[in-house]
């Protein structure tokens, strides 16, 4: 079994932006998730239209 504290990964945040994604950013701030990278991925809301 892996030591978890080794353990490192990438991690996309789909909908960063939003509630729920800034949420999930804030509780992998508050414990010290262990990743190398944070993709926060987001787009311009399709459901407004001009």
């Amino acid at each position: 079994m892996r030591n978890s504290n080794k353990l490192k990964m990438k991690v996309a945040v789909v909908g960063a932006t939003g509630l729920v994604g800034t949420k999930m950013i804030q509780v992998l701030q508050e414990r010290n998730f262990p990743i190398t990278a944070l993709i926060p991925v987001a787009s311009k809301n399709p459901w407004v239209k001009k």
